[in-house]
């Protein structure tokens, strides 16, 4: 029998980020954490982006 395949090592690369999204971003958060007193995490962005889970993690990554 073939043995099973390995799986890719080479993550997947992050996505790129517009720089004027990352600036949105960064005023989404400023104002989320004036509210509430706690950064927004990547979902929180997903969700007020509008934008796919992996990009919101990109984001979010930009923002720390």
């Amino acid at each position: 029998p073939d043995p099973e395949p390995t799986p890719d090592p080479t993550p997947a690369p992050a996505p790129v980020v517009p720089a004027a999204l990352v600036d949105h971003a960064r005023k989404l958060s400023a104002e989320h954490k004036r509210r509430t007193g706690y950064p927004i995490d990547a979902d929180g962005l997903r969700t007020r982006l509008g934008v796919p889970a992996p990009l919101a993690v990109a984001i979010a990554n930009q923002l720390t």
